[in-house]
Parts: structure tokens; sequence; C-alpha cells
């Protein structure tokens, strides 16, 4: 096979414990570049329907996802209702004074029937940065590391509320959120100001630029985001680090240092928080988790978009994959101690055997799914099995 292939897929029903699940599902359409990981809820009848109905229908959600998540939760909401008005078929063997109860038992068993979580990702990828469109609902995990294993997001962690600044002495304040540009000045690169780096515990700081707010300029191609986190307030001639790819010079006469850049959660206020991904660790408890359909009309998903380094590193997985490490660096480790040996079936199949039981003996062993996106994003490498 072939070593060049670039996406590697992976769901692996659980081993251990007695319990046959077999509820995940995963995808990746090379047409729109979607991936897409599903866990079906193991309390809930019909969840590994649900899990490949979501799976199957990610390319048409991430079309639109603020609007077609409503669609994927009123399909799995339609074979729910299916099920509550099929007849309730009981064993013979059930003596006939309980039989009533055991019927009413299993009926209401259907009311939390087709339940899934899901984690999916779209991206276009241009010369110098990749644009993501993302949504997670429950607690399947997704993540983009750099090719140094250094994570960039999860949807795992919270983001830090943005701290207040200096009061605004008259300065207008910049709502900066997705759908929106900023236009900014450039004062150099970061570089040149090595204590403001260390600060925002910048480590590549030649990659950076020192840029100055100045104003908005609206963009229409993308609605204001109902359901993501990313909105942060600036005051005009605030200062900002900002990424190199993410600026946009605008060339005219006298101000060859104006640019634009587009919202993201990696241009740093000066004053704020830093996320900080290193002392992430994964929790082994089961809780109650998020899922569809419920979730989408208790607005418990997260819909995200995020422009990236063109060389970053895309893992959508369930639960039972990440719980399997301790941390996000420990995992990036094993993915790429193992990359080669994942596109080949023999090799592939060992490796997850020896993940099932360390995943059992760590909390109890569970299906196992991701798709592992590595740039420049291509085909399908490893399929099920």
């Amino acid at each position: 096979m072939s070593q060049c292939q670039n996406i590697i897929l992976t769901v692996s029903p659980s081993m251990f414990g007695g319990e046959a699940k077999n509820q995940d599902r995963a995808s990746f359409d090379p047409r729109t570049q979607t991936a897409c990981v599903c866990d079906g809820i193991t309390s809930s009848p019909y969840a590994a329907k649900a899990a490949k109905i979501v799976a199957k229908a990610a390319p048409v959600i991430m079309d639109d996802p603020e609007v077609h998540v409503q669609t994927a939760a009123d399909i799995l909401n339609h074979h729910r209702d299916i099920a509550l008005t099929c007849p309730v078929q009981v064993s013979a063997s059930v003596p006939i004074a309980i039989r009533t109860l055991v019927q009413e038992s299993a009926r209401s068993t259907m009311k939390t029937s087709y339940q899934t979580t899901m984690v999916a990702l779209r991206c276009k990828t241009e010369d110098s940065y990749t644009d993501a469109a993302m949504i997670a609902c429950g607690d399947s995990g997704l993540f983009a590391f750099m090719p140094n294993g250094r994570l960039l997001f999860t949807n795992l962690a919270e983001r830090p509320k943005e701290r207040e600044c200096s009061t605004s002495n008259g300065h207008k304040t910049l709502s900066f959120r997705p759908g929106r540009e900023l236009l900014v000045k450039s004062k150099g690169s970061l570089a040149d100001y090595p204590v403001l780096a260390q600060c925002l515990k910048i480590l590549t700081p030649q990659n950076w630029l020192l840029c100055q707010a100045l104003s908005l300029i609206e963009k229409t191609e993308r609605p204001t985001m109902r359901h993501g986190d990313l909105v942060v307030d600036l005051l005009t001639d605030e200062w900002i680090a900002v990424p190199r790819y993410l600026f946009n010079p605008i060339k005219t006469g006298c101000h060859s240092r104006m640019g634009s850049v587009v919202c993201s959660r990696f241009v740093r206020r000066v004053c704020d928080p830093i996320t900080d991904y290193a002392e992430l660790t994964f929790d082994l408890r089961g809780n109650t988790t998020a899922a569809l359909p419920d979730a989408y009309a208790a607005n418990q998903y997260r819909i995200y978009y995020e422009r990236f380094p063109h060389d970053t590193h895309y893992l959508l997985c369930s639960d039972g994959f990440y719980r399997c490490f301790s941390t996000p660096i420990q995992m990036w480790q094993w993915l790429m101690n193992y990359r080669l040996q994942l596109t080949v079936r023999k090799h592939k199949k060992m490796l997850l055997n020896d993940l099932h039981r360390r995943l059992d003996q760590r909390c109890g062993d569970d299906d196992i799914s991701f798709v592992w996106l590595i740039p420049p994003y291509g085909k399908e490498i490893a399929d099920a099995f």
C-alpha cells in the first residue's frame, strides 16, 4: 500500500467486557473534504443506526452547519417517532400478569432511541492556510495538531474567558467574530518585541506580527454564529499579535503595512489569557453526554469556524480512542509512532487489539473510532474492519 496516502479512517468494535457494542461510525468524503465520527449512545435503542445516518449525512450537514444540524436532528426524531408507534413484541415465555408492564417498559426506552454524539469537520486548503468548519456534540473529540505535536484546538477544553483590558478612554469597541474581518496596521515582526513574545508564550515570534486594530470589515458570506464560542471585543488602536498566515496585506502606496485579518482564535490580544492545552488530561469517567437529536433542542452542541496553518493535522475520534491515553500529547505520539503500521490492515488490527486491552484496563473497553487527516489531504488509506 502506498505511503503517500493521507487519510486514516478506523472503526473497531469493543472486544472485552462481555458487552457487544459496535455503535461507532466514521466517514470521510474526499469530494467535499468532510470527515465525521459518531458514537452511538450505549443505552439508546437503535444507536448504531443513528450514528450511521449522521455519519453518512455529514457532507450535506457541513454544507451549512447552522441550518442542517437541525435537519439531522429532525431525521433522527422521525425515526424515533416510527419506533414509538411500532408494536412491542414480547416472548410467549413472559407471564401474562407482567406482560403489559414489560411492553410499557420497552416502549418507554424508545423515547431515548436513535441517540448519537457527533464531531464533523470540513476543510478547504489554500496555499498558506486551511479554513475549517466544525461541529461538536457530546464527548467525541476533535483535535487540531501542528506537525510538532502542539495542540492548537480541541472541543474538549473550554476557551478561557476574555479579561478586561484598560478602559476604553473614548476608543470604539470592535466586536470581532466569525463572518467579519479586521482592518489592522502592522507594527512589524513580533520577534522585534522579545519581552512581549515571552509574555504571550509565543515560541516562534518570527512567524507572528504585532498589529494595531483599526476597524471592522463586514462580511456577508457566513451568518453570525449562534453556537460558536469565538467573540472577541477589541478596542480601536488596541495591540494584537497575529500569525503571519492570517495577515492579508492591502497594497496601497502610502499604507504598505495595512492589512486585513480574519476572525480566529489564534489572534491574541496583548492582555488576553493564553489558551494552553499543556495541562489537559482526559477524563476517564463515563458521564452522561449530550447527543443528537435531543442536544439540538437543548443547544448542547457547538459550531466553530477557524483558519488553521496549512500543515495542520486533524483528528476526529470517539471517547473510546482518546481515553486510551492520559493526555493529547500521548495520543499524538502514538499516532506518529504507528503512522505507517496504520496503513496496513494486519498491523493495524494488532495495534487496535492492544488499544482495546489498554482501554479495558483503564476504564472498561469501548468501541474505538477515529479519522486522521494528514496534510496534504487526499484519499482514504485505511477503512473500517
